[in-house]
């Protein structure tokens, strides 16, 4: 595999030129629209060039509609030039002015613009251009599954990406922004996923009945309860600003009544950094209380077994599989734990004469109304909707 995790992405620096103001600044790729929110720009610009009073961008805009300095628009004073190969290092934005500036030069505008700001494939250009990622790195359909999850969402970021962290760090921010997540397989390809994807009953890779399919004696299932996580309230910051370091003053407080009724309110704050919109920040939320509100208490639990079946030796982290586990939790109204769409998260398999697989999956809250797969004798309840969600717990 071609991308190294732990290492910070190879990001530009302004000691490539010949005159910078701080030679280890770091000149921003900028993705996504950036022409809204905050009193100044959002995207800082690196002096390069003392003498020529040039400032950098990494990235070559879309376009640039306001200059400031601090608070102050200067783009009547400033030279943009959007794209060009400065000093022959490659191509980037330049602000160029005709005397010094003492203050700090920000931008708004918008930056690179990757199959309509789709998440997936931002993250996916990122890595190309900044961490050697190549075609073959990723798990292949699960990368298509996500990035079509997206685009049926409707989900669009916007980043400013100007710092040191490690790659897997700014996968697991790009992936919390979509409400997914991401694992490697055994064979190191990288897997992502975008929870409340649409999908179908031909994406579950296995059918598992816990007393069919699972290990006897002390390794039966078990289940860590969904609200030792609970949480039903958010305060969501986001529309966030790289030249303050923080979001632009705004945020929303999302709830979910049902479970504050049930429960009482347990809440929790998150940052966005991708999001500039209201609207995909409350679809956010909606989606994450599905797991962590706890609606039916096993939303959102961690499911841990034994399994000795072949078919999840063709599995792969990140997969779906059906589950029922008859002796397991009661849901709500008297339904038995059957049906139930498990995202395996983590798979460890022991080939003997008797495959032995240890499987960690996350309860995603959906079902199967009816399975072919499953023994016949489980009387499915017909009436539940295929990949819906039940009702809210009864205290």
């Amino acid at each position: 595999m071609t991308i190294d995790y732990a290492a910070p992405l190879a990001l530009v620096r302004a000691e490539r030129y010949t005159s910078p103001g701080e030679p280890s600044a770091i000149l921003p790729d900028v993705y996504g629209d950036f022409t809204v929110g905050g009193i100044r720009g959002p995207i800082p610009a690196v002096l390069i060039d003392r003498a020529s009073n040039t400032y950098g961008l990494a990235t070559p805009m879309t376009s640039i509609t306001h200059v400031y300095e601090e608070e102050t628009d200067v783009t009547a004073d400033a030279t943009i030039t959007l794209s060009t190969n400065y000093q022959g290092q490659g191509l980037i934005t330049t602000i160029s002015f005709a005397s010094a500036r003492s203050g700090q030069i920000t931008v708004r505008g918008i930056g690179r613009v990757v199959d309509g700001d789709n998440p997936i494939s931002q993250l996916e250009d990122l890595l190309a251009a900044r961490a050697s990622a190549q075609s073959r790195d990723y798990h292949t359909a699960a990368l298509e599954r996500a990035r079509a999850a997206c685009a049926a969402l409707g989900l669009t970021t916007a980043w400013v990406v100007a710092d040191d962290r490690p790659v897997d760090a700014w996968i697991a921010e790009i992936m919390l922004n979509v409400f997914g997540g991401w694992t490697r397989t055994g064979r190191g390809l990288l897997v992502l996923w975008v929870n409340d994807a649409r999908w179908s009953e031909s994406d579950l890779v296995a059918h598992i009945v816990a007393h069919r399919d699972c290990v006897d004696g002390d390794d039966d299932p078990e289940m860590e309860g969904a609200e030792d996580g609970l949480c039903n309230a958010l305060t969501v910051y986001y529309l966030w600003s790289e030249s303050i370091g923080g979001p632009s003053s705004r945020l929303t407080t999302p709830t979910d009544p049902r479970s504050i009724n049930a429960y009482g309110e347990d809440r929790h704050s998150v940052t966005l950094r991708g999001h500039r919109d209201a609207g995909q920040v409350a679809a956010w939320a909606a989606r994450f209380f599905a797991l962590a509100a706890a609606p039916t208490r096993v939303e959102g639990a961690i499911v841990r077994f034994a399994a000795r079946t072949p078919a999840l030796l063709a599995a792969t982290e990140g997969d779906l599989i059906g589950f029922s586990w008859d002796w397991g939790p009661t849901r709500e109204r008297g339904h038995l734990y059957r049906n139930e769409v498990l995202r395996l998260l983590a798979l460890s398999p022991t080939l003997d004469d008797r495959p032995r697989i240890d499987v960690v999956a996350l309860d995603t809250g959906r079902f199967l109304a009816t399975d072919a797969a499953f023994d016949a004798a489980l009387a499915f309840d017909a009436a539940r909707p295929f990949g819906g969600d039940r009702d809210l717990a009864e205290r």
